[in-house]
């Protein structure tokens, strides 16, 4: 569409149009449809000299008049899709791509960073590259490759580079002679004037043929250039996107931790390590703390792990580790904790070890506690967003992140969806790609997992129950009102207890939202657990009933929260394939 809409832009400024100021408009058209010769292109010159003599005091010479027709063939050149497309598609065989450091911007005295760094397109992470000098873009410092070896990384990696005024990006042919030769085979007057005999038309011949050099030199070459370096930036972009979303899904449908209470663990250094745990079915926060360790030595890392990493040996280094296993021992006690979320930011090593030595001290002297070593990427933010300050109110600001990361052990769904996309760390240059289509991604991977596995109710965030079909914000905000008041719902039909959730919005919703009793007790109807809807409850217990699976499978399918034994699944598969009396196979209810 930009070729085809390019002859009709308007340039004031440029030279052709200053040439078709003075009358050579004419002979170039002339030119461009081949139906003059060198007699007739000279009769027409001479009448846009008079003519321009008369127009202008400035006039025009012969010579100058042939000029400038050349630079209407040019332009008329340089706008034809069909030269556009002969050019673009030879510049992209031969195109080579170049990168260059600014002179002392990569210096590695962080002197070039300071104005980069005032840049309003600078995000945090690349700020930050700004402050240590550049040292991430050294690769790109003095960068030649061909376009079709440049990976897509690379062109996020140097685009980011110019963006800090570090770098400098290029694309020109590596073998310019064979583009312009392109552009000269599909001009239109040069062809058509190529292939005549006789020498009538070697004015015209000269003139096309200097058009067709000037088309790509002064016009498609730069324009060109942009456009690959702009194309290929938008596939990079485009391939980043994809990688975000394929890395999403497996990220998003993790295995929940169901029925037990989680101590989150967020790692520092200084501060210490922050601490908060929250409870097995609403996931509400029971506790906060922190503890702060004595600093592994100077020298041994901020990994700390292993035997090498051992801590001072003083009185008051044995005092400060021994108060924080304690802390943390009593909490895991005191509150039932079953599992204990370590983020794995800076310092996770070192609490890591902590933890492992606080589970030791426990009462249960380990027993079936254990650690996990989760993914901390985007807690701070989230943290100090106005929706952690909505949802957690009551917790202190440094405790928040460790609430995060408790609770994306415990329900990574529910808690991943309210992480800015950028933030989630899933994919590449994320802080560079349009933040629009990143959020759209998310919210496709959130519909996809909705869909595929449910939600469980009680312990949602209202920010995973608004993107359940049937549900917005309003309604999503009121049920999770509604559990935080009175309590963990029992059964789907209490779902209807909800103010905002009418029939019609009962029927939609009921068979994304499944119900689990987090503290082992039976549920009063085991299916509410599954993905079945209620209208199809009678049809589930008969196909259930044909395939032997009694009230007692049932009950141990709601309380692991979905799946079959394995000798059930066996004979709902048997009695599946089986064909049914009219023909077909089996299937009770229709389903």
């Amino acid at each position: 569409l930009e070729d085809v809409y390019a002859p009709h832009k308007s340039k004031p400024c440029s030279l052709a149009e200053r040439a078709r100021a003075l009358g050579c408009e004419p002979a170039a058209q002339a030119m461009w449809r081949a139906t003059i010769d060198d007699s007739g292109l000279s009769q027409a010159l001479r009448a846009a000299a008079a003519g321009s003599g008369a127009r202008s005091s400035e006039g025009g010479t012969e010579a100058a008049l042939r000029e400038g027709t050349q630079k209407v063939l040019a332009e008329m050149t340089a706008r034809s899709p069909a030269v556009r497309e002969a050019a673009r598609g030879a510049l992209r065989r031969c195109a080579l791509v170049k990168c260059t450091a600014v002179a002392g911007k990569l210096s590695g005295s962080g002197s070039g960073g300071a104005g980069a760094a005032s840049s309003k397109k600078a995000s945090t992470a690349t700020a930050a590259a700004v402050a240590s000098g550049g040292e991430n873009f050294r690769d790109y410092a003095d960068f030649e490759r061909p376009l079709s070896a440049v990976s897509s990384h690379a062109w996020l990696a140097m685009h980011r580079g110019v963006e800090l005024k570090l770098l400098r990006l290029s694309v020109a042919p590596r073998d310019e002679a064979s583009v312009a030769a392109a552009v000269a085979r599909a001009c239109p007057p040069l062809r058509s004037y190529s292939a005549r005999p006789g020498g009538g038309h070697r004015l015209c011949l000269a003139l096309a043929e200097g058009a067709a050099a000037e088309a790509w030199s002064r016009l498609l070459k730069p324009s060109l250039a942009r456009e690959v370096q702009r194309r290929a930036l938008e596939a990079a972009r485009s391939e980043a996107i994809e990688c975000f979303a394929a890395n999403l899904s497996p990220l998003l449908l993790a295995p929940p931790l169901r029925g037990t209470a989680v101590l989150g663990v967020d790692p520092g250094f200084a501060h210490g390590h922050k601490l908060a745990v929250v409870s097995a079915g609403t996931a509400s926060v029971t506790a906060h703390a922190t503890v702060k360790p004595p600093l592994p030595p100077r020298g041994s890392g901020s990994s700390g792990g292993g035997a090498g990493g051992s801590r001072g040996s003083s009185v008051h280094d044995g005092a400060a580790w021994g108060e924080a296993v304690r802390v943390i021992a009593e909490l895991c006690d005191s509150h039932g904790v079953g599992a204990v979320a370590v983020g794995d930011g800076q310092n996770s090593r070192e609490a890591q070890r902590l933890v492992a030595a606080a589970i030791a001290a426990t009462r249960r002297g380990g027993g079936r506690l254990r650690y996990a070593v989760v993914r901390e990427n985007g807690a701070s933010i989230y943290s100090a967003s106005d929706l952690a300050a909505a949802e957690l109110g009551e917790v202190p600001l440094q405790h928040r992140a460790a609430v995060s990361i408790a609770r994306r052990l415990a329900d990574p769904l529910s808690e991943f969806v309210k992480i800015e996309p950028a933030a989630l760390g899933v994919g590449m240059y994320q802080r560079d790609l349009p933040a629009k289509e990143l959020g759209a991604r998310l919210d496709a991977a959130v519909e996809d997992a909705v869909a595929a596995v449910g939600v469980e109710v009680n312990g949602a965030s209202p920010s995973l129950l608004q993107r359940v079909a049937g549900l917005n914000r309003k309604t999503a905000s009121a049920l999770r009102a509604h559990i935080d008041t009175a309590g963990e719902l029992s059964s789907r039909e209490s779902l209807r207890q909800v103010p905002g959730i009418g029939p019609k919005t009962y029927v939609n919703i009921a068979g994304f939202l499944r119900i689990t009793a987090s503290d082992g007790a039976p549920l009063a109807e085991p299916l509410d657990a599954t993905r079945v809807h209620p209208e199809a409850y009678a049809e589930a217990r008969a196909l259930f009933a044909a395939a032997g699976i009694g009230s007692g499978a049932l009950g141990q399918l709601a309380r692991r929260g979905g799946g079959f034994a394995e000798g059930d699944c066996a004979r709902l598969r048997a009695l599946a394939a089986a064909p049914a009396p009219g023909g077909g196979a089996a299937s009770p209810g229709g389903g």
